[in-house]
């Protein structure tokens, strides 16, 4: 059954709830986020500019330079948004790839190690060379220096997750929905093209500084109205036939990381029922511990591998939806 797609307006800024706790993730930055914080002010300010052009517009030119100017500010708040949208998803992502990563390295820690100890005690009783033991060492301190330098990019990642949404981490619950379920349209996309549109308001500028010309003009002048006139109907069809591509890709884009999400899901699948079979050999003693270790880390890479698909997807959805204007009872999650 279809789920309601909410939009919260908060300063005229569209905050997605993805029927899910990151939307609470999204919703909770819009507080802290300087970056968003910015675009809402410029845009917020940019209305009451387009607001008193209109009230002191003076001819029909005047208020087709306004649109124009609106059109530009709303494309920029667009940007605005979906920058935020993607910092943020960067953020939390990073914080849980850096937390797999630094678990990994622990991991690998305890195996060159343990791996090391045993080497001494075969070195001990004559049956490895020095060179071998000492081959051994240079693991452990290889591996010490992994683990090091994948605490920093941990903490570094905390850092940033905090300074881009204003609070501490706190692991969210991710469930992304299928995109077919958003009702996308290339009529939606088209309507909501914001530089179409200033391409079809140059073009009714075009054609007014051509009709209202003064009839005492030179050849030179009205010679030079015809020429922007008809670069304006051009820039216009090359715009048209570049939209329905522009949609097409986007949409090819978030079918393909959702088959690549969908792929990568199977794939965890199996890795977690491998290592799960391995603990349970491994309680037995019928597996090492290092190869039930070994297994456990290849579990961990792919949930690394399966969230990275998981932001690529939902960076690239939310670009869509954006750009197809869905508002609130007009997309479905």
């Amino acid at each position: 059954m279809k789920k309601t797609f909410f939009i919260i307006m908060i300063l005229g800024f569209a905050v997605i709830s993805f029927t899910n706790p990151i939307g609470e993730l999204f919703k909770n930055a819009l507080n802290s986020n300087k970056g968003i914080k910015m675009t809402m002010l410029n845009f917020e300010s940019a209305q009451m500019d387009y607001e008193k052009a209109l009230i002191e517009s003076s001819n029909k030119k005047t208020l087709l330079s306004a649109e124009i100017s609106m059109l530009n500010e709303r494309s920029s708040y667009r940007k605005g948004q979906a920058d935020f949208y993607s910092e943020i998803a960067d953020a939390f992502f990073a914080v849980k790839a850096s937390q797999i990563e630094l678990e990994i390295s622990q991991l690998q820690l305890g195996i060159v190690q343990n791996d090391y100890k045993n080497a001494k005690l075969s070195f001990e009783k004559g049956m490895i060379s020095l060179n071998s033991l000492k081959d051994s060492e240079v693991a452990v301190i290889d591996a010490q220096s992994q683990e090091e330098k994948a605490r920093k990019d941990y903490n570094d990642a905390l850092t940033a997750f905090k300074r881009a949404t204003g609070t501490e981490f706190a692991d969210y619950e991710v469930k992304p929905c299928n995109y077919k379920d958003y009702g996308f349209s290339y009529e939606a996309f088209k309507e909501n093209d914001l530089s179409l549109k200033a391409q079809q308001i140059s073009l009714q500028l075009a054609e007014y500084d051509l009709q209202n010309l003064s009839s005492n003009s030179s050849y030179y002048e009205k010679r030079g109205l015809e020429i922007k006139l008809e670069i304006s109907q051009m820039n216009l069809k090359n715009k048209e036939d570049s939209v329905s591509e522009s949609y097409e890709n986007a949409l090819a884009t978030v079918s393909s990381l959702y088959s690549s999400l969908q792929s990568s899901g199977v794939k965890l699948q199996i890795k977690q029922s491998v290592y799960e079979d391995s603990q349970k050999r491994f309680e037995k003693g019928f597996v090492s511990e290092k190869d039930n270790i070994n297994q456990k880390i290849s579990y961990m890479s792919a949930q690394k591998a399966y969230n990275e698909n998981i932001k690529s997807y939902i960076k690239a959805l939310v670009s869509l939806i954006l750009n197809c204007g869905l508002s609130v009872g007009e997309a479905v999650l």
